[in-house]
């Protein structure tokens, strides 16, 4: 009877992690691991996904970002805003505080702070 009801919680168990799991919204967004950029209050930008490629750093708005980058780590306690064209033009991704995006889905040409 023990072995019965153990495997009757078991059962129980994993039906309810997996109706709370497809509960869950599709688009949400799930930080990534951070990637390798200097420990300082800015935006961090690489040109390749996961963090290869050429690094920068941005303090402030930027119209004309070049090179375009496609990983981003945000290191500031505000969002960022990302285009995919120069001049705050094209789709736009926001990347929350303290957050890193390996993979944009695209590779973003301008950026400023504060929500898109």
């Amino acid at each position: 009877m023990k072995r019965i009801m153990r495997k009757a919680v078991t059962m129980l168990a994993v039906t309810a992690a997996a109706a709370g799991a497809a509960l869950l919204p599709a688009g949400a967004a799930q930080a990534d691991e951070p990637v390798n950029c200097p420990r300082v209050i800015a935006f961090c930008t690489f040109e390749e996904p996961d963090g290869y490629g050429q690094m920068r750093l941005y303090f402030r708005d930027e119209a004309f970002a070049d090179p375009s980058f496609y990983t981003a780590q945000n290191q500031t306690p505000e969002p960022w805003c990302v285009y995919e064209l120069p001049g705050y033009s094209g789709l736009s991704y926001e990347v929350p505080a303290w957050e890193t995006l390996r993979q944009l889905p695209f590779p973003a040409r301008s950026l400023h702070r504060g929500p898109c």
